[in-house]
């Protein structure tokens, strides 16, 4: 049941975002991976809201947490950092999603990785941690979270994934990691209220429809080492001033559309 929620959202969120489809190259996977294993092992927490985590081993001596279960009532969820002795790393693809009964995450230092739909739709989360330990962040992994607020990350994140914070409503303030050089496709695609967002001073690449619809944004490093800006990365950024850039950056068709109107 859950990977078919998964891949129904997916499917939706795709037919959405068909405007900023760009051409892909023979042989480049432009899909979506959503896969969700299953597991027999569960943790379960003890605590109030009966909390409960399956999991798997992964890499011999580490655990990936697969999915969630817990009571209707919004709450505050810790991931554990070791489960069997093993240290938890992984939030595997759609361990979370449609979780409407999360309104907060503290991950452990141990977590690398997020994983594809890992919080997507968890429609009452207000707040999670990036921890220190954290590399990499998947695709949509918090598209539709529409109460998130801010986003601070820790310096070692090095990948997003596309749309990894598409319809963030709520989304008002982004820290990103110095490490970001790059930001993916669609990334904060309709972001309404997303207004402040600081980036690498040695970022080079802007994607296609990456704030496209954030209305409310004015404040955005472009750094000197930008290289690239896809097709409608800005459009209907209407606070934003138009930048000064170089004139090697690569502009894309309706990348500034509508900015400073």
């Amino acid at each position: 049941m859950k990977k078919i929620l998964i891949v129904t959202l997916a499917l939706l969120l795709l037919v959405t975002l068909v405007a900023c489809k760009k051409d892909k190259t023979e042989g480049e996977d432009s899909s979506f991976d959503m896969s969700v294993k299953t597991t027999e092992l569960v943790y379960e927490t003890g605590n109030d809201y009966a909390d409960a985590f399956t999991y798997e081993y992964i890499n011999e001596d580490e655990v990936a947490i697969v999915s969630f279960s817990g009571v209707h009532t919004a709450h505050e969820v810790t991931v554990p950092e070791t489960i069997d002795s093993r240290a938890v790393t992984t939030i595997a693809n759609g361990a979370f999603n449609s979780a409407s009964n999360v309104s907060a995450v503290k991950l452990p230092s141990t977590v690398t990785t997020i994983g594809d739909f890992a919080f997507n739709n968890c429609i009452e989360l207000r707040s999670i941690n990036f921890p220190t330990g954290l590399v990499s962040v998947g695709k949509m992994a918090f598209a539709s979270c529409i109460k998130l607020g801010t986003v601070t990350m820790s310096d070692n994140v090095t990948e997003l994934g596309d749309a990894a914070f598409y319809g963030c409503k709520s989304l008002s303030a982004v820290t990103l990691s110095a490490a970001v050089v790059e930001l993916p496709d669609m990334l904060f695609m309709n972001c309404e209220n997303l207004a402040s967002v600081t980036w690498s001073a040695e970022g080079t690449t802007v994607g296609y429809c990456t704030f496209l619809d954030c209305a409310k944004l004015a404040t955005i490093n472009f750094p000197a080492t930008l290289t690239e800006i896809g097709d409608n990365a800005f459009a209907n950024c209407a606070k934003l001033a138009m930048p000064v850039l170089a004139g090697t950056v690569v502009i894309g068709e309706n990348a500034f559309y509508a900015v400073g109107a």
